[in-house]
């Protein structure tokens, strides 16, 4: 069995998309007795408490772990205790009243903050979180700039310490410290443009320091440190940001694959349009990989217009996640479903315009669209423009399987994909889909008229045409819904893409 890392620039709950993928194939893979682990490398603190709520939501298997390359030098020294001058200091810091010290208590309330003044100077603030623990401390000079924070650990201990330059409050240090005050890692920035200039990491038995230009250094150190202790492992990298990392690993330490997860061109999305430039880097270096990993044999074909591979480009398409299905539940035939992040590509106010022409002649049916994202603002203010009553933005589903399998049909109007796994999901839940013909994926997932629907891209009249010949043919949304799941179940089955990919990692 396979030593498996998936790398993924930062994991979180409420994500979808590329991290329910990632998601779904360790899972697959776990269960085929793989030993998968993600890793990611961003700076989020509270990745256990997010490994814990994916396992509790069934996203994430119970043997796969969450590797965080600032976590885990951090983990590498929390078998030191805080010394005592540690535990007095935090004791000391985390009441709210200090002796010598008045203290402003407006902004605690509310959110948690408290500021300090010494004889009249401005010295300090604290911020506290909802459970009161003392989350850090800003201190502050004469001239009320601010010097220096103290982030508290939750076992009472500083574990990091970010200096500030006092022209451009802007961090110059930062100081990332072990439970007895060890410093093992510092970052230091420009002081005009704040950019990071350099990383230095230290080790309690190493009397040298290593230095690092950059984070693309130090995060490439980490991954090969990773594989090193390893036999022959796999890394696939699922993260555009992350491919010339990768890359930059020394050859030899573990075969190396990446994930093309979304349409690779950029407007109109199209053969002949410009690559997107977070592409460029990964398709101009394919013959460096092990393999490139794409999701519909179109998508292939279009590279191999564009670029030189070594026969080493492998078409596999997303699992689709696990979801809770239940047995028995109806369907509602005036309702119809969105899952999708509220942004821009995904096309979502082309949606809302067709219920507006589907309203007009049939007012009972209704849009549930589910999700989050940074446009959810601009859909609220369309619906209440166009005075819409059939049209919800319903928030974030984890888990999506009644919301599919209790509507019509699914709608899909993204300006373009990857491999949808929306499709695929509603498909899992004998629902049809209505979908915008783009690349890739809906025309090799969806048969016309069998499995869904397929307009032309844009066409929002067309859009509400099919709308309402589902929503007047019910029996017809039912027999392409039980279609799809067929179809899903034979050509796109966990058994057989895991298959695929093993095939993929002996060759």
């Amino acid at each position: 069995m396979r030593r498996i890392f998936s790398l993924l620039y930062e994991i979180d709950v409420d994500k979808g998309g590329i991290t329910s993928s990632m998601l779904s194939r360790s899972y697959a893979l776990t269960e085929r007795g793989h030993h998968v682990d993600l890793v990611t490398l961003d700076k989020k603190d509270h990745y256990a408490e997010i490994e814990m709520k994916l396992k509790e939501q069934g996203r994430l298997h119970p043997h796969v772990r969450i590797l965080n390359v600032y976590q885990s030098y951090q983990d590498q020294h929390m078998q030191y205790f805080p010394d005592e001058q540690q535990i007095k200091h935090y004791e000391k810091s985390s009441t709210l009243k200090e002796p010598g010290l008045t203290v402003e208590l407006s902004r605690y309330a509310e959110h948690g903050e408290a500021d300090y003044f010494c004889n009249g100077l401005y010295v300090k603030r604290k911020k506290w979180n909802q459970d009161k623990r003392l989350l850090h401390i800003d201190y502050f000079n004469e001239n009320r700039y601010r010097e220096k924070r103290e982030k508290f650990h939750k076992k009472g201990f500083i574990e990091k310490e970010t200096l500030f330059h006092w022209k451009t409050n802007k961090p110059s240090q930062v100081r990332y410290l072990a439970p007895d005050g060890f410093c093992y890692l510092t970052e230091w920035y420009h002081l005009d443009s704040g950019k990071l200039e350099g990383l230095s990491l230290f080790e309690r038995t190493d009397s040298h320091v290593k230095i690092f230009n950059d984070n693309h250094a130090f995060h490439t150190y980490w991954l090969e440190r990773l594989c090193e202790r390893e036999q022959s492992p796999i890394l696939i990298c699922d993260g555009v940001g992350s491919a010339s990392k990768v890359n930059a690993m020394k050859p030899g330490l573990a075969k190396r694959f990446y994930c093309v997860h979304s349409n690779h061109l950029d407007y109109p999305h199209t053969l002949g349009s410009p690559v997107r430039k977070n592409h460029q880097y990964v398709l101009e270096h394919i013959k460096d990989y092990d393999g490139l990993i794409v999701l519909t044999h179109e998508q292939k074909k279009d590279i191999l217009q564009d670029f030189e591979a070594d026969d080493n480009i492998y078409v596999i398409p997303h699992a689709p996640r696990k979801l809770n299905i239940q047995e028995g539940v109806e369907k509602k035939k005036n309702e119809f479903v969105m899952i999708a992040r509220y942004h821009e590509e995904k096309g979502i106010d082309k949606a809302i315009q067709a219920m507006e022409i589907v309203g007009r002649t049939h007012p009972d049916i209704v849009l549930n669209i589910y999700g989050s994202g940074p446009h959810q603002p601009k859909y609220e203010q369309l619906i209440n423009k166009i005075g819409l009553n059939n049209v919800h933005l319903c928030g974030y589903a984890p888990d999506p399987a009644q919301l599919y399998q209790q509507a019509l049909a699914t709608l899909l109007t993204s300006k373009f994909e990857g491999f949808c796994l929306a499709i695929c999901e509603s498909f899992s839940c004998s629902t049809p889909v209505i979908s915008f013909d783009v690349k890739y994926s809906p025309n090799e997932l969806i048969d016309q008229h069998k499995t869904g629907i397929l307009v032309k891209h844009g066409d929002i009249a067309e859009l509400a045409n099919s709308i309402t010949y589902l929503y007047e043919h019910p029996e017809k949304a039912i027999q392409y819904g039980k279609n799809a799941k067929q179809k899903i179940d034979t050509d796109y089955s966990e058994e057989r893409l895991i298959e695929r990919w093993e095939q993929v990692f002996n060759s």
